[in-house]
This record gives C-alpha cells, structure tokens and sequence, in this order.
C-alpha cells in the first residue's frame, strides 16, 4: 500500500514537472504592431518555443499598427495570433481615439495622447489568455525610459499588476504567471540596437498615431522614433510625410 501511493506521488511528480518545463516554453507577447511591442517580440523568441499573440483593435486611430503586428506574428512563426476587438470609445473620449488633434514634436509630462488604463486592459486579458494557454510569461513592451509619461509603462505598475493578477488568479505564492518589460530601463536608442543584433526588419513595425498611410514624421511617436534611429546611426526604412 505505502509502495503503490509512493508510486502516485511519483507519477504526479512527473507530471506537475512536465507541466511547468511546457509552461516554460510558452509565452503570450503583447504585440501592438510598434517598435516596442516588436523587439519584445524577438526578444521572447529567444527565451521561449510556443509563441501566443495577442493584439488589440481598441478603436485606435492607427490601425496600420496591426499589419505590421500580423507580419510580424508571421516572421516568428506564432503559434497563434489573436484580434482582440474593444471599442474604447463606447466609455471614453482620446486623442489617440480620433477624438482631437494630435500634438506635434516631444511633449514633457503626460502626453495627450494617453488612453487611460489601457496597458491596464490589455495586461489582464493577456493573463486571462496566458492562464488558458498554459503559458508562463506574459511579454509586453513598455519603458519608463521613452514612454511619453504614460503611467503604466513604470516597473512600479507592472509588478503591481503582475501581482494583483496572480492572486485573482489563485496563483499568489505558486505556479506564478510572470509578466515580464525586457524593455524596462532601455532607452529607445539603445532600442533599435537590440533590434540590429536580433536582424529585425523595421518596416514590419509602425510607430506614427496619426492614422495615415505614410507616417507624419511630426507627433511625439514618429518624433521618438526618428530621434531614436538617428542616435543609434541606423537608417529607418519607414517614408515619412514631413522631414521637420
């Protein structure tokens, strides 16, 4: 009898060990299609085998963001992809909305163009998706270095969701899914040289909010964008309207 519940344990063991090596390969990435979003992306494959992706169309103004996140679940040979639609503007007015004009250049502070608790949104829905697939990291590409002042892109709030999520999940102590900003405290300069050394194509990616075909060149994104490939002496593939 004590031979046959040793032998139990032993089986389930193996199976809780099993288990957590196939959570290990699995990851969901966060991926909106942007520079950020992309190099963790790449950044990810490194680590893990199964790659889950999932994007948001939330009503934003520049929806060419999710080609290039399709393109790019493509290049990494995702295991899935998933086309989230929310539509923010049923409870709330942005820029990034279409409701307003977009700033132009760098802006100090919180940029106008936050979406109030989006991050915030995506995040738990990316867990939920996480907890369903087995995985055991949710990837999102946010800095507190380059973030235009958005208040969820700081470690401050990503540990605080990670666990926040992790207990309204059961998971507090145990089996913890991670949710995991490589790009934490990495400039976007410093961004684009990742992205040279992992061979990341950058005209699958999207930065500019105004909407357009071709990017402005003149809001804050395109602004940080064009700053960051100048400071890392890579030349960005992406036509620009205006050359300001």
């Amino acid at each position: 009898m004590v031979v046959g519940i040793g032998v139990i344990s032993l089986v389930e063991l193996m199976e809780k060990e099993e288990k957590e090596r196939e959570m290990k390969n699995r990851a969901v990435i966060v991926l909106s299609g942007g520079m950020d979003s992309t190099v963790c992306s790449y950044i990810a494959a490194k680590k893990h085998r199964d790659l889950y992706f999932i994007s948001f169309d939330y009503g934003q103004r520049h929806r060419k963001e999710l080609v290039c996140a399709e393109q790019t679940v493509r290049n990494l040979g995702g295991k899935d992809w998933k086309l989230v639609t929310l539509d923010f503007n049923q409870w709330m007015e942005a820029i990034l909305l279409g409701q307003g004009d977009l700033p132009k250049g760098k802006v100090e502070g919180i940029a106008p163009t936050w979406v109030p608790q989006r991050n915030s949104i995506f995040l738990a829905i990316a867990f939920s998706y996480a907890e369903f697939v087995n995985a055991s990291s949710v990837y999102i590409g946010v800095s507190q270095m380059d973030y235009s002042g958005y208040p969820d892109c700081r470690e401050e709030f990503i540990n605080s969701i990670e666990d926040s999520l992790n207990l309204a999940a059961g998971r507090p102590n145990t089996d913890r899914i991670l949710i995991e900003a490589p790009l934490m405290h990495i400039g976007k300069d410093e961004e684009v040289k990742i992205g040279e050394k992992l061979k990341i194509p950058w005209i699958d990616t999207w930065t500019c909010y105004a909407g357009g075909e071709e990017a402005c060149g003149v809001c804050p994104a395109c602004c940080l964008r064009k700053e960051a490939f100048e400071k890392a002496g890579v030349v960005d593939p992406i036509v620009y309207a205006s050359t300001e």
